[in-house]
């Protein structure tokens, strides 16, 4: 059953992927003569916004969900002249929830597909599977989180931009007494986050 579950969450983080992927014809955008005179593409991206989590968490005073703190991450990708690539992102969350804070931490990598939409914007989407850390200053999780996102950059200069990005984040832990997403009370926490930073290419 718990087996289903994690499927059908993957599914729905991957069905994401492909409307946005399908509705953003990054490769199109990628002619063959800008194709070889970039190359391979490196980004660093630096991020923070708002970010909320949507599941439940089970507190002596009752359920609670929709709890908003601050997002913070920091993103390097390679992205090959097909607009294909990969990346690696460390991420950090806090979240208030009564004078008490959940914070949660995730690393992994990510497979990344992006590409110049003009001659100043930039679209990017990926997604990728790692490890996650929960803490809320009582007890540690430590388990297994997929995440997805899409943006947009703004290109300032040749190797300076600015951008913004949609994340969806689900995690996996063992203990069931403290968090829980969907209709089964699965362990985990599901959150949203909308953040926004610089951009370093080279």
């Amino acid at each position: 059953m718990r087996l289903a579950i994690m499927a059908m969450s993957i599914m729905r983080i991957a069905l994401m992927f492909v409307v946005l992927l399908a509705s953003m014809p990054v490769k199109a955008q990628l002619n063959a003569s800008e194709s070889a005179k970039r190359g391979v593409t490196h980004t660093v991206a630096v991020n923070g916004g708002l970010g909320c989590i949507t599941s439940k968490l089970y507190t002596p005073d009752g359920d609670k969900s929709w709890l908003c703190g601050i997002d913070m991450s920091v993103e390097y990708d390679c992205v090959f002249y097909s607009g294909y690539g990969f990346g690696l992102l460390a991420e950090r969350s806090s979240t208030d929830y009564g004078g008490d804070y959940i914070n949660i931490t995730y690393l992994g990598p990510s497979f990344v597909m992006a590409g110049d939409i003009s001659d100043r914007w930039r679209g990017k989407m990926d997604a990728g599977a790692g490890y996650t850390v929960c803490d809320d200053g009582f007890d540690k999780r430590k388990g297994f989180g997929l995440r997805a996102s899409v943006g947009v950059d703004y290109k300032l200069l040749e190797w300076l931009g600015v951008g913004a990005e949609l994340t969806d984040y689900l995690s996996f832990y063992s203990k069931r007494d403290k968090y829980g997403w969907g209709d089964n009370g699965n362990n985990g926490i599901q959150r949203f986050a909308l953040t926004a930073g610089l951009r370093v290419y080279f």
